[in-house]
């Protein structure tokens, strides 16, 4: 996590991005932020109770017909997702463009697709179980789940749904000392090849492509968004933090609509909608906020962290994904703001080792 800011930091100072300048609410804050995450994170790491799987010979496995459920459920939410939306961004002619202002709502495109959408978790959860037990019995499976949740970004023309499968699957692989720092630094490199790529192909129907403007954009431009930006008081008490709630509220009848996750763009130099993990917390509770939020979120990814390397298959699932909220820091926020998503994916990660017919993964249910 320090790395990550640091790097984003230094790009800042070097870089010709031609971005507003950053001041002083910026600084401070991320200050407040690193200190109580991180001292939150390793002080629930210590305290944590290792799993009880660890080192023993025998792993839990999970529930083959769950398994083999939720592959099936995936599947068919790719294939309706993906063909509808292909069609609808077909009729528009810029497909790349399309694509992404349908999965994002732009201009009032966005599909409804009900519950196939909430089984879209089920591939990158079940990808990553298979990944974590890979052998030649499932190799196959492996790769077909692999390319299945690439072709479904790839549709979706989501940079950061392809990032967090990458990170995940380099968090497993590297726990199961099956790569280098070498390879991640590949495999960054790749990243960044291919989001590239996606970038070009989308802006090139629309505008020129800029590569000091792509990676200031997604680089640099949220920290500079969140110290110039002055944002407006909130309607509600914490209505971005814990928007669920109003979402469960508006179900039963309330007049409050959440607020959209999808944020307003600004202009800081470049247009960005992003403004790093710290905005929900500071727009709902100012300073006070980001400080607690920092510390309740690193003490959440303290505690999956121990249980993930200490041998639990469940929370090594959970915070394989988590490990891409952490490194994703400075585009914006996603455990509470997603808590939706979040909640799917611990409890869809669960319940396969939950109704699991080896004696071993009961036990640790």
């Amino acid at each position: 996590m320090p790395a990550i800011w640091s790097f984003i930091l230094f790009f800042y100072l070097v870089a010709d991005h031609g971005l507003f300048t950053i001041n002083n609410k910026f600084p401070i804050h991320l200050l407040l932020w690193s200190v109580g995450f991180l001292s939150a994170a390793f002080l629930s790491e210590k305290l944590t109770p290792a799993s009880v799987w660890h080192n023993r010979p025998h792993k839990p496995q999970p529930n083959e017909m769950l398994i083999r459920l939720y592959i099936v459920l995936f599947t068919i939410a790719v294939i309706v997702i993906g063909s509808k939306s292909l069609s609808l961004a077909l009729q528009y002619g810029k497909l790349f463009f399309y694509l992404r202002a349908i999965n994002i709502g732009y201009d009032d495109l966005a599909l409804d697709f009900g519950l196939l959408s909430n089984f879209t978790v089920f591939g990158i959860i079940v990808f990553l179980i298979e990944l974590d037990r890979y052998s030649d019995s499932n190799k196959w499976r492996v790769y077909f789940l692999l390319v299945l949740n690439v072709f479904f970004f790839v549709l979706t023309m989501s940079k950061t749904n392809f990032l967090a499968i990458t990170i995940s699957s380099l968090y497993v692989l590297h726990i199961k000392g099956k790569v280098n720092i070498k390879k991640i630094f590949l495999a960054a490199f790749i990243f960044g090849v291919f989001s590239i790529i996606l970038q070009y192909v989308r802006r090139l129907e629309n505008e020129e492509f800029d590569m000091m403007n792509f990676f200031s954009v997604y680089l640099a431009s949220s920290s500079v968004a969140f110290d110039q930006i002055t944002f407006p008081p909130t309607e509600n008490f914490g209505e971005n933090t814990f928007r669920i709630f109003y979402v469960f509220k508006n179900l039963l009848g309330s007049s409050v609509t959440p607020i959209n996750t999808v944020l307003d763009f600004n202009y800081v130099g470049s247009v960005t909608n992003t403004y790093t993990t710290m905005y929900p917390f500071y727009v709902d509770f100012k300073t006070t906020g980001v400080l607690i939020f920092s510390i309740i979120t690193g003490w959440i990814y303290g505690f999956t962290s121990k249980k993930s390397i200490t041998g639990s298959i469940v929370q090594r699932v959970q915070y394989a994904y988590f490990t891409a909220y952490i490194i994703m820091q400075f585009i914006g926020e996603f455990f509470f703001t997603n808590i939706s998503f979040t909640l799917q994916l611990i409890i869809y990660a669960y319940l396969p080792f939950m109704f699991s017919n080896d004696e071993a993964a009961q036990t640790t249910s």
